[in-house]
């Protein structure tokens, strides 16, 4: 996808509202469910199927680093943080996703646009791992 395509999804709403359905229905495949008002994830009711589905297939951890790369390349971009916060937890407190881990830190948290997005998320981790 070229620049030019990029800004003409990020200037349409209908085009974004696609983007978001895709990603929804992503996550969902995934074990997790998107709230549509602040933007937060939580586990869906069947998520123990899908988080065994993703353990044992990691060629989907690449899947997710181009969906995060894509969410901001088409402005939407406010959905990573929610998203590594969510599995962030659920890696390093709750113990899930564990074999997820080395693409959450060497590929998912680089696709954020700023190193001070990515400080933020390195600190969240540390705060919720000392709980």
């Amino acid at each position: 996808m070229t620049k030019e395509e990029a800004e003409i999804f990020k200037n349409s709403k209908e085009l974004k509202e696609k983007i978001l359905k895709s990603y929804e229905m992503m996550l969902n495949f995934y074990g997790i469910k998107l709230n549509k008002e602040n933007l937060e994830l939580s586990r869906n009711e069947d998520w123990i199927l899908h988080y065994e589905n993703l353990e044992h297939h990691p060629h989907n951890f690449l899947r997710i680093t181009r969906i995060l790369k894509c969410l901001g390349f088409l402005g939407l971009k406010e959905h990573k943080k929610p998203f590594l916060k969510f599995v962030g937890d659920e890696i390093f407190t709750k113990f899930e996703l564990t074999s997820c881990k080395q693409s959450f830190v060497n590929f998912w948290i680089p696709t954020l646009e700023t190193e001070q997005d990515m400080i933020e998320i390195v600190e969240y981790i540390r705060k919720i791992q000392r709980k």
